[in-house]
């Protein structure tokens, strides 16, 4: 393997993927369900910034309490699926469904 590893800026990760570490990070919600217009309880990391808060697709108010958390309002068109959040840096996705 020939490669010019003199060059500045050049980076080899081979197998290894980046990821941005200040992209939201869901870890928990609860309720794990609600109805429309129920407030949810966001844990996580990196909510500082937070732009957009959705229950599968369907825009949601929120309001950040803290980088750790996140209430948030069951939007109308919320349906199962994930909750995602979107910053600066990237989006992040729950682990589990919200039902």
């Amino acid at each position: 393997d020939q490669r010019d590893y003199t060059r500045v800026g050049f980076c080899d990760l081979g197998a290894f993927e980046y990821r941005n570490t200040n992209t939201p990070i869901i870890t928990t919600f609860n309720p794990p369900s609600s109805p429309i217009g129920g407030n949810i309880l966001i844990s996580g990391f990196n909510f500082s910034g937070v732009n957009k808060v959705e229950f599968n697709g369907a825009s949601a108010v929120f309001t950040i309490l803290n980088d750790n958390s996140i209430q948030a309002t069951v939007p109308n068109l919320g349906t199962t699926g994930k909750i995602t959040m979107t910053n600066a840096f990237g989006q992040g996705m729950s682990l589990e469904d919200f039902i």
